[in-house]
């Protein structure tokens, strides 16, 4: 599971980005239904995918900290029949506003995919998804 600094931070960052678009964590929801049954405009989605916590000699011998490593997809969602342009340049804007960027002084985003619709693709029907994967990085010394 990814730690709560990881979590928060991100959902900061994207907020800022994706602005006027909502955002929402799907951690907070069973299913994607919850967010796109009735959905009338664009939203980003959040969804905590890998994370793992490994113990590493950071700044010397005996000095062991942690290393939080994790993989978060991002989802943008609009309606069947929006069209693509506005998706892509918003995805873009987070894409490039959020890549290699130090989100506080622990947690560094490595890298963000550029969004895709494959896989994603229609959600249920009435939704059309592009994702993108994020990779990063937490480091906490000892």
């Amino acid at each position: 599971m990814s730690s709560l600094l990881v979590r928060q931070s991100i959902k900061t960052a994207v907020e800022s980005l994706a602005s006027p678009w909502p955002v929402f964590d799907l951690s907070e929801y069973q299913t994607i239904d919850d967010i796109t049954n009735n959905l009338t405009s664009e939203v980003v989605l959040i969804q905590y995918v890998v994370a793992d916590d490994q113990v590493q000699s950071i700044g010397g011998y005996q000095n062991q900290g942690w290393e939080e490593t994790g993989t978060v997809v991002l989802h943008m969602v609009v309606p069947t029949g929006f069209a693509s342009s506005p998706v892509v340049t918003k995805g873009d804007a987070i894409r490039n506003g959020i890549r290699g960027k130090r989100l506080t002084s622990e947690v560094v985003v490595e890298s963000c995919s550029p969004f895709v619709d494959f896989g994603g693709g229609g959600v249920d029907g009435a939704a059309h998804s592009y994702t993108a994967n994020l990779f990063y990085t937490r480091r906490t010394c000892g």
